[in-house]
């Protein structure tokens, strides 16, 4: 009975994992920034993502579904837009995180390209460092 209690419970948050991601695409579709940072003793990861219209949301564990925290200028948008599509993702391999880390992913529909840093002596290329520190700081001051 336990066993098919945890089976469940397991299936059901794989479930709606999955969903807010098909319902992010659907509500914002093309192109989105996704970024954000994870790790230390709890292993949190906090995901941000900003969409084409300027909408940036927030998704702080896994299960839970994105909800909008701020609302970004239309040239603003486009300019952190130009600054991210001129960083070619597809030839950058990065995927060093350290305990603690941080993230940059392309998401178009359905589909994504992810790279993180955070190992110490890895480097990291400036450009790719001075975007993460620009995108977060479009996060409301609490």
């Amino acid at each position: 009975m336990v066993r098919n209690i945890t089976v469940y419970s397991l299936l059901t948050i794989m479930l709606f994992a999955c969903g807010s991601n098909r319902s992010l695409s659907k509500k914002f579709p093309g192109q989105r920034i996704a970024f954000g940072k994870g790790g230390g003793f709890t292993g949190q990861q906090i995901t941000y993502v900003l969409s084409t219209d300027g909408v940036l949301m927030l998704k702080e564990s896994i299960g839970q579904n994105f909800k909008a925290i701020n609302s970004i200028s239309a040239d603003r948008t486009r300019s952190l837009f130009d600054r991210f599509n001129k960083i070619d993702l597809k030839n950058i391999n990065l995927n060093e995180p350290g305990n603690n880390y941080f993230f940059l992913e392309k998401q178009q529909d359905s589909s994504q390209r992810r790279i993180s840093w955070g190992k110490q002596g890895v480097e990291v290329p400036e450009v790719i460092k001075v975007l993460h520190t620009d995108l977060m700081q479009l996060i409301p001051k609490q």
